[in-house]
């Protein structure tokens, strides 16, 4: 399911509201983050692609 998929079900979950809410849900994000692997983020910031269509592939440390 993708977001537009979402937004169809939800139209409350539109852009607007996404911008809202953007920079408090990165910031959340970020402490998650930093919680679950035990070090600190150098992000600032993510784009709307960089969230939304950019595929990403964990890598391993192995």
């Amino acid at each position: 399911m993708n977001l537009a998929d979402i937004q169809e079900e939800v139209p409350s979950l539109n852009l607007n509201f996404i911008n809202s809410i953007w920079e408090q849900c990165f910031k959340r994000a970020i402490k998650d983050a930093e919680g679950e692997m035990g070090k600190k983020c150098s992000l600032i910031s993510l784009s709307w692609q960089e969230v939304f269509e950019e595929e990403y592939r964990l890598l391993n440390d192995n």
